[in-house]
């Protein structure tokens, strides 16, 4: 007796994911958008006010799979907190795509400032690379986010960055997921980012390079302010006696220390005695202000 083949697909699930924590501007939705693709899954994501919401549908086995290595791969500075189910209608959609951001009730968390990546830092210093010297480099691993928000859910219409708009080249960038840029809302270079000047007296010096004329200023004991992302950075010559005490006097700030910048951790060993755990968060991704113990021998001014 003949049987015949009986041919079949696999009933398709679908599934509502709400994922809390740290989890906008830290690549989270570039993550989700290439594990669904890897694992075959239609849906989308979009950043809300809860945090990021995912809508999946395929294979019941490929979406349990999916919510393990959400967990178990998320990108280094996420944080989840919680994932919550929900129920879905199939909706049997044919792709998956980043959408845009829903309009909801805030109780996200933002995210963190990061500090420069090593990517960016071999783009800023290599005279072939067109962001060569670009004091805004940034990419969905490092660069400014809390300070440049203006509300939530996190996307580049709510950040300070929203009135310039991408050139050809970074919007090819941001709009493609094999691109460390892709989704990454601080993205801008030399052609469509904001520019850097240098003012003395009220008016703008032209010069096409302006942070050197501040260099060269700190360099003859001159103090600068530097107007940053977060506000405005005094900045001198920290080896300079007079220039400190000039410093303390305009700041009033006679005893209290001032945070030292340093080319590297290699550097600062030779300002300050570093524990392991103070190396750790010097090189950690927010590179924080740590306050140690300098050494007698600190090439650092003692005012």
């Amino acid at each position: 007796m003949l049987l015949a083949k009986r041919s079949f697909k696999m009933a398709k699930s679908s599934v509502d994911l709400v994922v809390k924590g740290i989890v906008q501007g830290v690549g989270f939705r570039p993550f989700v958008f290439r594990l669904a693709k890897e694992l075959n899954l239609n849906g989308y994501v979009t950043n809300s006010g809860e945090g990021v919401e995912i809508h999946l549908e395929g294979e019941e086995s490929s979406i349990d799979e999916f919510i393990l290595r959400l967990k178990k791969d998320k990108p280094p500075r996420a944080r989840i907190d919680e994932i919550v189910e929900k129920d879905s209608a199939l909706m049997n959609l044919s792709s998956f795509q980043v959408i845009a951001s829903k309009e909801t009730k805030v109780s996200t968390i933002p995210p963190p400032d990061i500090a420069i990546c090593n990517d960016c830092k071999n783009e800023l210093l290599s005279k072939n690379n067109r962001r060569y010297l670009y004091p805004l480099i940034s990419c969905m691993n490092c660069g400014p986010r809390f300070t440049i928000i203006k509300s939530l859910p996190y996307d580049r219409s709510r950040t300070t960055l929203s009135k310039f708009k991408l050139c050809r080249d970074c919007e090819a960038e941001y709009s493609d997921p094999a691109n460390r840029r892709f989704r990454a809302e601080p993205i801008s270079c030399w052609v469509c980012g904001p520019k850097v000047f240098f003012v003395e007296n009220g008016k703008i010096v032209k010069s096409d390079d302006p942070i050197g004329i501040a260099a060269e200023l700190i360099n003859k004991g001159e103090i600068v302010a530097i107007k940053g992302i977060g506000g405005f950075h005094l900045a001198a010559d920290a080896t300079n006696d007079n220039t400190l005490k000039m410093l303390r006097a305009l700041k009033n700030r006679h005893f209290k220390p001032f945070a030292v910048m340093v080319k590297n951790i290699d550097f600062a060993r030779k300002v300050a005695y570093l524990s392991e755990e103070e190396e750790r968060i010097l090189l950690g991704q927010e590179a924080p202000i740590v306050l140690a113990k300098k050494r007698e021998d600190s090439p650092i001014s003692e005012f």
